[in-house]
């Protein structure tokens, strides 16, 4: 995941990392030194790692904590029903080992690794919630943000949840049985298709979904300032082609003042972050936190 750098200097990189900070990992998990250790309120987010499929593994979390003890890392996103089956049970299949070692276990000394889930199923989420609870996460985030059609069309859930807010509410309810703090990583709205685009966004809707989540004890939000587009767009394109619209963000921080929004969206230099913390309580990165994790981890170092 660090392009150009060959598989050696990563490794001495890490290694001298790790002296240079005297960083003790622990692993956490069942039987781990934190096992059970339900958080009552999320830890500070300053500055985070986004949640990106098949690159916010363990592995590269591991390696930016090396470069970063104050981000907020994100996993993948796990979907719930990978965890349990429809009535919320833990699926007969997955061992103890697996549990750990494909889904939830992870190494974070500071304390600051957030799980994402994705489901619509209430009952679904509650059971992969009370599994996560024995791993020590800081938070469990809902995903309402993902436009992909796997996760948004066929799932039903992820971005196609922004215009279900009562579900939302629901879900974030269902979550919070684990006692483990519970946040929503959302876009400002979803269009069906690019046409739709330039059209006017219904913030009122935004608000919505906001306010009915924030009834559920959701008190912290992930915002990607642009619009998901159900069809017509590959993720990739979803995450490029809607405009950034930072106005609506500061209309929720204006609107919601005893709520926490997190800025995401083309955070690419420090000047940009500096900025969108003006207003917000922190800003999150995507694809640059790979692409360039030894400039993106120093971030929170500069106020």
């Amino acid at each position: 995941f660090i392009p150009r750098m060959s598989a050696a200097l990563v490794v001495v990189a890490m290694l001298l990392l790790a002296a240079r900070q005297s960083v003790a990992f622990v692993t956490v998990g069942r039987g781990g030194s934190r096992r059970g250790a339900a958080v009552a309120r999320a830890t500070e987010e300053r500055f985070s790692v986004a949640p990106m499929m098949d690159y916010t593994d363990r592995h590269f979390r591991y390696l930016f904590r090396l470069l970063s003890r104050e981000a907020t890392l994100y996993t993948e996103m796990i979907p719930a029903n990978a965890l349990v089956d429809d009535a919320g049970r833990r699926r007969g299949e997955l061992s103890d080992e697996r549990l750990e070692r494909r889904f939830l276990g992870f190494e974070d000394p500071a304390g600051k690794t957030v799980l994402q889930v994705g489901g619509s199923s209430p009952r679904q989420l509650e059971g992969a919630a009370l599994l996560a609870a024995d791993f020590g996460y800081s938070a469990i985030n809902l995903n309402c943000g993902c436009p992909s059609e796997r996760v948004a069309g066929a799932g039903n859930f992820g971005a196609s949840l922004m215009s279900r807010p009562d579900l939302v509410a629901e879900c974030c309810e269902a979550l919070a049985v684990a006692g483990v703090p519970v946040t929503v990583k959302c876009r400002v709205g979803v269009a069906a298709t690019p046409a739709d685009i330039d059209k006017p966004v219904d913030y009122d809707a935004l608000a919505e979904l906001v306010g009915r989540a924030s009834t559920a004890g959701v008190r912290r939000f992930q915002v990607h300032a642009r619009l998901a587009v159900l069809s017509g767009l590959s993720p990739d394109a979803n995450r490029k082609v809607p405009p950034l619209r930072p106005d609506l963000v500061d209309r929720l921080v204006a609107d919601f003042p005893r709520l926490e929004f997190v800025f995401n969206g083309q955070v690419d230099s420090f000047d940009q972050a500096r900025r969108r913390l003006d207003n917000c309580a922190g800003v999150m990165v995507g694809r640059d936190a790979y692409k360039k994790p030894w400039y993106r981890a120093s971030l929170h170092a500069d106020p």
